[in-house]
């Protein structure tokens, strides 16, 4: 007989099914040590940043010597980089076990959640063969998709389990845990909170329908978190102690953030698409804020080392060219700032960034420049006509996820660059990877550094992208199928709900609405993004999305189909089979 934990099936099931996802997990780890990566310490402010980062964490140096960049991005993925040199890991083997660890994790979830083996494999399966969630870039986002599937399976258990009345506090522990890193890994993290606190709230509607104690609920939610608290008070201790701010990141926290605002509200003729603080708003700040003034050479003359800032935005936008567009100006800022000399200390920064701001908003209160604050935090004015380009936006997102505009095979592809200033050091804490073959090499690339990258490609290597052309091709074939297919089911199952009131199926269906929910809210998060500082939708930013849309579509045809009226329970006596 198999035994049962009050989250889902024994041991005696795992030890029946382990050999399939050992298998899959081996071939899964064989293609992805094989796929080259793209590893351009050449591009300071994103890959060469977190490679900079985690030589410095592997040296106990927390994040280094503090300058523009030591605090601009959080740690979560320099820790994992650092992380898997301590362990001996190279990169390519770290992000593959993640990566299998947080398909294994999220498939088991869907297990306790549903008691379905069939939901289970397939979800397992889907997610685990995504081909763009092979992403061949040492950055952060590479891992992004495997912690959000792990902090959602955290949660889905934690609340399956709560539901049940069994509270596992390692699970609460390990959620909170896992969300702090998620947190410290992007700045956007606000995205993920609504979809949780609706999973939140149907919990407590369980706990007042069935009028069961609030003990667990509430003891579950306090470890979530305080374990989630540590992991972030405990990085804002640590930069407080090494550069004397108590803030996760400068754009997070500090007075960075509130002198972008300033600036960004400043209006002075009518707004310029795609430039937040255009030339002719800079010129007139610069006469009200002698704090600001300070960056007009570098930011203004064409003879100065920041002007390349303007050369970024011209061929996506037309309207910005011959200034700074979106999301560069805040970096040229930043920059401008440090070559005028206040990022002697990140006290000296916050200083400086503190008396722009004050200096501006005097101005604002005077009358001398008018000025209107964003609703959104870091969002410049959007005018109508990039309005009308969010359904665009949303539609060009929708066909990258079902691989009906652009396939991901330029993850194999991409190009590496030099090292940066420590070639070595960095060499040390990848683990030595195999790095795609570099297009143009640049002056001061080590030739040490590219002896591997310039080997032709061995059979393994060319065996791993053809596998990863094959898995390209049948999921451009089922990802439109499932996509549409799970649309039609999820609203389907929702009107079946809705006439039978089924208690289960309603858990079930809460956990599909929160996932087509985060879903939605990622793919909104990057029109906004889109239509007003940078190119949001592209296959680098929605590599989460690609998870999401697999594990609600998935779960949403299961939902239809498991109790089909007259038909109860017809899929969930899996586990009765297993222990036949």
């Amino acid at each position: 007989m198999l035994s049962r934990t009050p989250c889902g099936p024994g041991f005696g099931f795992y030890r029946k099914t382990a050999w399939l996802f050992t298998v899959m997990a081996v071939l899964y780890l064989a293609l992805a040590l094989h796929a080259p990566l793209a590893v351009r310490g050449d591009w300071i402010h994103d890959d060469g940043l977190f490679m900079q980062l985690a030589v410095d964490l592997s040296n106990g140096n927390w994040l280094g010597a503090y300058d523009n960049r030591t605090l601009a991005k959080g740690p979560g993925y320099a820790l994992f980089l650092a992380l898997g040199f301590v362990l001996g890991l190279p990169v390519s083997l770290s992000h593959a076990l993640l990566h299998v660890a947080a398909c294994l994790a999220f498939s088991v979830a869907m297990l306790r959640l549903s008691h379905s083996r069939w939901l289970m494999w397939v979800i397992y399966l889907i997610l685990l063969w995504h081909p763009a969630l092979l992403y061949g870039r040492v950055v952060r986002d590479t891992i992004y998709p495997s912690q959000l599937l792990l902090v959602c399976a955290g949660f889905i258990c934690l609340l399956t389990a709560i539901r049940q009345g069994h509270l596992r506090p390692w699970v609460a522990v390990g959620t909170g845990i896992v969300l702090g890193w998620f947190w410290l890994t992007r700045e956007e993290g606000i995205w993920l909170l609504p979809a949780l606190a609706m999973l939140a709230i149907l919990a407590v509607g369980w706990q007042i329908r069935d009028r069961r104690d609030w003990a667990g609920w509430l003891k579950g939610l306090a470890l979530v978190v305080l374990a989630f608290a540590a992991v972030n008070l405990g990085n804002r201790a640590l930069n407080r102690a090494t550069y004397g701010v108590f803030v996760n990141t400068e754009f997070t926290g500090g007075e960075f953030k509130h002198a972008l605002a300033v600036l960004q509200s400043v209006q002075v003729g009518p707004p310029q698409p795609y430039v937040p603080v255009p030339e002719r708003t800079r010129a007139a700040i610069y006469e009200q804020s002698p704090a600001f003034s300070e960056l007009r050479w570098y930011l203004e003359s064409k003879d100065s080392p920041g002007y390349f800032w303007r050369g970024f935005g011209c061929p996506l936008y037309p309207s910005s060219c011959g200034d700074m567009a979106g999301g560069w100006f805040m970096w040229a800022l930043r920059d401008a700032v440090a070559y005028s000399g206040h990022y002697d200390s990140a006290v000296d920064a916050n200083t400086y960034y503190r008396r722009l701001a004050n200096e501006v908003q005097a101005a604002c209160q005077s009358g001398a420049l008018k000025c209107r604050r964003s609703w959104l935090q870091f969002m410049p004015r959007i005018t109508t006509e990039q309005w009308l380009h969010a359904p665009r936006a949303a539609l060009r997102g929708l066909e990258l996820l079902t691989f009906l505009r652009e396939k991901p095979e330029a993850a194999l592809t991409l190009p590496t660059g030099p090292p940066g200033s420590r070639p070595a050091e960095v060499k040390r804490v990848l683990g030595r990877p195999l790095t795609t073959p570099i297009n143009k090499v640049a002056p001061d690339a080590s030739p040490d550094w590219q002896h591997a990258a310039d080997l032709p490609p061995s059979r393994m290597a060319k065996a791993a992208r053809h596998v990863h052309q094959i898995f390209i091709k049948i999921y451009a074939i089922v990802l439109p199928l499932l996509t549409v297919g799970g649309l039609i089911c999820f609203f389907v199952w929702a009107f079946r709900l809705w006439r039978h009131r089924s208690a289960q199926d309603a858990w079930m269906f809460g956990v599909a609405l929160a996932l087509w929910g985060l879903l939605g809210t990622r793919l909104a998060l990057l029109v906004l993004i889109d239509i007003s500082a940078f190119p949001g939708i592209t296959p680098y930013y929605l590599l989460p999305a690609y998870a999401l849309l697999c594990a609600a579509a998935v779960l949403s045809v299961y939902g239809c189909f498991a109790r089909m009226p007259g038909k109860p329970g017809r899929m969930t006596d899996d586990l009765a089979a297993m222990e036949g």
